[in-house]
């Protein structure tokens, strides 16, 4: 029993010594990036003001450019603008800014589309002279790094693809109306007295 008792001791003092060395400290491993899916194409809201109610610089912009038709955006203190000239457009004509769109084709790239139209018989509420500017007002989280005007909306484009389905829809009604013509029989005419 002595014997087995000095056994114990002797593993009590091993198993003692090994599991209250000094600890290991865990590896650290760097926290996973969280990703965040942004999608490719997103409206924007935005807000139509008066040129009056812009600031300065949006101003000074717009009068600098104001004998000739254009369209240009700025951004002012975290805020952008786009301003859209309505000067040489017929009488009774005006533009109306439909929506604008956020694209994303790369990774920090903002792209911003703005899409136009093109109104008719537009009153003119205004007084006598010059028509004045439009100008649309957004923010964004980021910087904008580019943007493109679009004219014309969806509708237009519905109605170009239904001008070239209608296109295609009468090329096969052609088609199959030849391949009828050929296949017919062919009478002969003949003279009976």
């Amino acid at each position: 029993m002595r014997k087995f008792a000095l056994v114990m001791c002797f593993l009590f003092l091993i198993s003692l010594s090994i599991g209250c060395g000094a600890a290991r400290k865990p590896e650290q491993t760097e926290p996973a990036p969280k990703t965040i899916v942004v999608p490719d194409v997103s409206k924007v809201s935005f807000e139509t003001i008066e040129l009056e109610k812009a600031p300065e610089i949006v101003r000074a912009l717009a009068n600098n450019l104001e004998e000739s038709h254009y369209a240009t955006w700025t951004a002012v203190n975290g805020r952008n603008y786009v301003v859209i000239s309505q000067q040489n457009l017929p009488v009774g004509k005006g533009i109306e800014i439909i929506e604008i769109e956020r694209r994303i084709p790369a990774n920090d790239f903002d792209w911003i589309n703005v899409r136009l139209r093109y109104l008719a018989n537009v009153e003119n509420g205004e007084q006598e002279g010059e028509p004045k500017p439009i100008v649309a007002v957004f923010s964004l989280d980021r910087a904008v790094k580019a943007w493109a005007l679009k004219l014309g909306g969806r509708k237009t484009r519905r109605l170009q693809l239904q001008r070239s389905h209608l296109r295609l829809h009468l090329l096969q009604l052609r088609r199959q109306l030849k391949s009828r013509l050929r296949k017919r029989p062919k009478f002969k005419f003949t003279k009976t007295r």
